[in-house]
C-alpha cells in the first residue's frame, strides 16, 4: 500500500513539473509581437526624441519610425538585465501608449515595471503611471513614486485578459526632469490554449 501510495505521489509530482514546463514553454513575451506606438515626441534628428526601444535592441522606435541609436546598454533594472522587455524613453512630461493586437489569443499578461538603471539625469525620480488597458476598459496599473529621492519597489503585474482583442499600454510621466526610463521586463502572455 505504502509503494502504491508513494508511486502515485511521485506521478502527480512529475505531472505538476511537466505541466509547468509545457506552460513555461509556450510563453509569449509582448515584447516579441509587434505593436504601434502613439504619443511620441521630438525630432530624432536634432537630438531630442521620445523613443520606444524592443528586448536591449540598439534600434530605437521614434515618431520618425525606426533609428539606430547605438544604444548598447541592456536593458535593466537595479543591476539586473532583462533581454525580454519594452523600454520607454520620453523627455517630457507627457503620456505615451503602445497597443497590441492580442486577438483574444491569451489568458493572462505578468510583467514587472521600474526605472532603467539608465537616466539621462540620475537621481531624478518622477511619478510614472502605467495603466493597461484591453478593448477600453482598464485591466490594472502600476504606478513608481519618489520616497525621499528614492523610486518604490519596483512594482509587478498579474492582468487577466481572456477574451481582448487590443490592448493598450499608456504611461503618463510626471516630474522627468528631462529624461526618463521606464521598464517592462519580462512581459509575459499564456495562450489560451496553453491554459486548457
Amino acid at each position: 500500500m505504502r509503494i502504491i501510495i508513494s508511486t502515485l505521489a511521485i506521478f502527480v509530482f512529475l505531472a505538476v513539473i511537466v505541466t509547468d514546463i509545457a506552460q513555461a514553454a509556450n510563453v509569449v513575451y509582448l515584447s516579441d509581437l509587434p505593436f504601434k506606438a502613439s504619443g511620441l515626441k521630438g525630432n530624432p534628428n536634432g537630438g531630442y526624441y521620445d523613443g520606444i526601444r524592443v528586448n536591449s535592441h540598439e534600434t530605437i522606435i521614434t515618431s520618425s519610425g525606426s533609428q539606430s541609436n547605438q544604444w548598447e546598454r541592456p536593458t535593466g533594472i537595479g543591476g539586473q538585465a532583462y533581454p525580454k522587455s519594452v523600454l520607454f524613453h520620453v523627455v517630457k512630461d507627457e503620456s505615451v501608449t503602445a497597443t497590441w493586437a492580442l486577438n483574444r489569443g491569451f489568458t493572462k499578461l505578468t510583467a514587472m515595471i521600474g526605472l532603467d538603471d539608465t537616466q539621462d539625469i540620475p537621481g531624478i525620480y518622477p511619478l510614472i503611471t502605467v495603466d493597461f488597458i484591453g478593448d477600453g476598459k482598464k485591466l490594472g496599473s502600476a504606478s513608481i513614486q519618489s520616497v525621499y529621492g528614492k523610486p518604490d519597489p519596483t512594482p509587478s503585474v498579474d492582468l487577466n485578459v481572456s477574451g481582448v482583442n487590443s490592448l493598450v499600454v499608456e504611461i503618463t510621466f510626471k516630474g522627468t526632469g528631462g529624461g526618463t526610463n521606464l521598464d517592462i521586463v519580462n512581459p509575459e502572455l499564456q495562450p489560451v490554449s496553453s491554459s486548457q
